[in-house]
């Protein structure tokens, strides 16, 4: 399938450039290198006519890697959000990103040590988490109840056997 396949990097001379369809960018997947090139308006896998048209014309110099490395290196913020979740994402993304999972961890805990208990507005993923979890520890309520009458009722055949 076109773009799946790596080509050369422009950059490392190695092949590893490779369509990433997360972040709609070519990518040279290597470490050391990972070198990117933005093809603009690409919405699907790329032809592999369109990725060495890209190749082609991104071997002047001019890479998103470079541009990327050269703006953070200069006190201009980067923030595009056709990075996020990537390696050239801002750093205010990822601090988002860990908040929102924070925010996700603290609701489950208030939920288990019943400081919350479903009332109040909330947007709507976060209720779908909260209700969820609250269906968990009601029926772990439940099953402890069960276990501790179980327990009363064996302990008390016990007591009988023994007295009998």
């Amino acid at each position: 399938m076109a773009g799946n396949e790596p080509y050369m990097c422009p950059q490392c001379k190695r092949f590893g450039i490779a369509w990433d369809a997360r972040a709609k960018i070519l990518m040279c997947y290597y470490a050391s290198c990972r070198y990117v090139i933005r093809i603009e308006n690409q919405r699907e896998i790329p032809s592999s006519e369109v990725i060495c048209a890209a190749i082609d014309a991104d071997k002047t110099g001019k890479s998103i890697g470079k541009a990327v490395r050269s703006v953070m290196k200069s006190d201009k913020q980067w923030d595009d959000p056709e990075f996020d979740s990537t390696d050239w994402a801002h750093p205010a993304w990822w601090r988002g990103s860990e908040y929102g999972l924070w925010c996700a961890i603290h609701l489950v805990e208030k939920i288990i040590n019943g400081k919350e208990t479903g009332i109040g507005a909330m947007h709507e993923d976060g209720d779908k988490l909260r209700q969820m979890v609250l269906v968990l520890k009601r029926e772990r309520d439940s099953l402890r109840c069960d276990v501790e009458r179980l327990e009363r009722e064996l302990n008390s055949e016990r007591n009988r056997r023994r007295h009998a």
